[in-house]
């Protein structure tokens, strides 16, 4: 709600420590058959927001940089934003697993981080970008199955807030991936807002919800996707897709082995 999402159609992009990809939709249809999204009621009457989250995938990027790069030389992020543009989607076949911790949506404790198909060829610049693009895919199957669900709905942007929302790279690599605009707002302490807008409301300052948040917190930048780009990660993402299911039962064998 303090991003803005207050009509159907509208998709949110937490990206912090875990990424996380909501929508707003006008009827309650719980994701019972893959137990992907978590359904619950939105601030604005009538809407619900299905969402599903990865844990931690944010903290992936952070723990490559301070942890995986060598040298004695600290990158910043924005040496390292720079050095993926040169880079084209897909990161030369490298695919990346951000589930550190296991997975949430659905939930799979097995499946832990891991890198696959890697070879001489490739640089610090492909292993970090394969991190951006696995969150992104990790988002088209969230999406995906929310149009699984109402599949009449459709989707023209998404408002991104948090750290990630900063790197005018990444975000150019989720809207490719999606297919879809992605929006910057001016305002990223979304909650603390929708909060001292909820409690205006309630105390009778103001009298429409929607009309409020959108007054106080606007659009700004905008990355339109690059639908090139799009058709290239369509395989990109059935092979992350495939691998999860994979490397869960892997994980499974080597976790009954070591323990």
């Amino acid at each position: 709600f303090g991003a803005g999402v207050t009509h159907p159609g509208v998709l949110y992009d937490v990206g912090g420590t875990a990424s996380t990809l909501a929508g707003a939709v006008d009827r309650f249809i719980p994701d019972i058959g893959k137990k992907m999204l978590i359904y619950p009621a939105a601030v604005v009457d009538g809407l619900y927001t299905p969402m599903a989250y990865m844990n931690g995938a944010g903290m992936c990027i952070n723990w490559f940089k301070d942890n995986v790069l060598s040298g004695g030389y600290q990158y910043s992020y924005d040496e390292l934003n720079c050095a993926i543009e040169k880079i084209e989607p897909g990161s030369e076949n490298l695919l990346f697993i951000p589930h550190y911790a296991g997975r949430v949506c659905p939930n799979s404790q097995n499946l832990r981080g891991a890198w696959l198909r890697l070879n001489w060829n490739h640089t610090k610049a492909h292993m970090y970008r394969s991190i951006m693009e696995s969150i992104g895919y990790e988002y088209k199957i969230y999406l995906n199955r929310i149009r699984e669900l109402i599949p009449e709905q459709e989707y023209g942007r998404i408002l991104a807030v948090g750290g990630a929302a900063k790197s005018p790279q990444f975000r150019k690599i989720k809207a490719d991936i999606l297919g879809l605009t992605e929006a910057t707002i001016s305002r990223t302490d979304t909650a603390t807002l929708a909060g001292a807008v909820i409690g205006w409301y309630a105390v009778g300052l103001f009298n429409d919800l929607s009309v409020t948040i959108h007054s106080i917190n606007k659009e700004c930048g905008v990355t339109e996707p690059d639908m090139e780009n799009h058709r290239k990660y369509r395989p990109f993402i059935n092979a992350y897709e495939r691998s999860l299911e994979l490397m869960d039962g892997c994980f499974s064998e080597i976790n009954q082995i070591l323990e």
